[in-house]
């Protein structure tokens, strides 16, 4: 037969022994949380370099980085814009926009292209959230309203 010493069942020993056990549970739960790990990268050196397979300019564009990201906003900053994987274009902030002139095959193609954006300062990367269609004639932004982007980081 199992006694108990009732000054210790009835006692604060057992409020103190569960408080001590509820922190030790939050401790390890809270210990146990994956923390999210940001790639760093070096400055990409994008380059649009087919100029003989997109002869025609369809499209500008002048973009604005989000405000959560314009305090970091740097001189060697770059941005690309991408249709799949073949860079279309390639500019440098400049008073905190970047333009784009981006060309396409013919004067019929509508395609989805995607920003991405590197900063110096942090050295990571990020791509837009949501596409833009690139087509004949298609002005994304302007310098008085340029298009600001949603970007998540790669």
């Amino acid at each position: 037969m199992i006694t108990i010493n009732k000054t210790f069942a009835s006692g604060s020993h057992l409020k103190q022994l569960l408080v001590l056990t509820a922190i030790v549970v939050v401790a390890v739960m809270s210990g146990c949380r994956k923390k999210e790990v940001i790639t760093k990268y070096d400055n990409p050196n994008w380059q649009f370099t087919d100029t003989l397979s997109y002869t025609y300019i369809s499209a500008t564009a002048v973009i604005a980085l989000p405000d959560n990201l314009q305090p970091y906003i740097d001189e060697h900053d770059q941005m690309a814009v991408f249709v799949g994987d073949v860079c279309r274009g390639v500019a440098n902030q400049e008073d905190g926009l970047f333009n784009f002139s981006i060309p396409t095959a013919n004067a019929e193609e509508e395609s989805q292209a995607y920003f991405r954006y590197w900063s110096n300062r942090t050295g990571y990367m990020y791509q837009s959230a949501e596409p833009v269609v690139v087509k004949s004639d298609a002005r994304i932004g302007t310098t008085a309203q340029p298009k600001q982007i949603t970007l998540t980081v790669l």
